[in-house]
């Protein structure tokens, strides 16, 4: 498998490796066992030095791996999951990604394209995906602990489930998010978007939401700090039953302000 992801390694010109990756593609539609193999050589070709190089060219055959392998797991071999720790995929045009149970910790996607993409069940934790555009992705049971989500575009994503402890979303439009069930402790939240978002059942203990804003979005029973919720301007926020953890009690506050209609509705 080694010396199959040097031959790819050795192609010159980015058309002559796309062809390549191609070829892999299709080859490892053939059954699951040829799919994983396939896999396993593209991946080992994506860690190699000269594609981990700057320049257009190396985007370029970085991108097509990457699809390469999305289409592996989609026709070839549903139960394969990628391992590709580490690897810089920024300002890359993602969208439509199929990776599923993928291994992306530590992967740098400053700046990527990922909307529509499938992560669900994905390892993103400690991953860079600042300043990202994921409109309508699937991270449904995602692990993103201590990633880095600044001003990244989360518009219509969905996060059901996921891990998100420690994880950094200052700045970031998460306007009608779905993230019910996830854990949001110790994450930072400070300036952004939720508006319309779904935070039912969340967990936001130790989070940082200062300046959030919350307008419209459901936080039934997410549990939050005493006090940490910013209530200026998110007065629109439905609050029906939030559990306020102090200590080592659990109590249920009910906002007595209830609004029948949002603007929007």
């Amino acid at each position: 498998m080694f010396e199959a992801s040097k031959l790819l390694d050795t192609v010159s010109g980015p058309s002559a490796r796309i062809a390549g990756l191609s070829a892999l593609a299709l080859l490892g539609r053939v059954s699951p066992q040829a799919a994983r193999l396939c896999a396993d050589i593209i991946v080992g070709a994506l860690r190699s030095q000269s594609w981990s190089e700057d320049g257009r060219d190396a985007e370029t055959a970085r991108r097509a791996a990457v699809f390469a392998i999305s289409d592996l797991i989609k026709y070839g071999d549903p139960g394969y999951r990628a391992d590709i720790r580490g690897i810089s995929l920024q300002g890359l045009n993602l969208s439509d990604l199929w990776l599923p149970g993928a291994d992306l910790a530590r992967a740098s996607l400053t700046g990527s394209d990922l909307s529509r993409a499938n992560l669900s069940g994905a390892s993103l934790k400690e991953a860079d995906l600042s300043d990202c555009i994921v409109l309508n992705a699937n991270l449904d049971e995602a692990v993103l602990d201590h990633a880095n989500l600044s001003s990244a575009v989360l518009v219509g994503s969905s996060f059901a489930g996921a891990l998100l402890t420690g994880v950094n979303l200052s700045y970031a439009l998460l306007r009608k998010a779905n993230l019910r069930r996830t854990l949001l402790a110790e994450a930072n939240l400070s300036d952004a978007d939720l508006r319309d978002a779904d935070l039912t059942d969340a967990l936001l203990i130790g989070a940082n939401l200062s300046g959030a804003r919350f307008d419209g979005s459901s936080l039934k029973g997410a549990a939050v700090d005493p006090m940490s919720f910013p209530m200026h301007g998110n007065e629109l926020a439905r609050l029906e039953r939030v559990r306020v953890i102090e200590g080592d009690s659990d109590m249920s506050l009910w906002v007595a302000k209830r609004l029948d209609r949002l603007p929007g509705d």
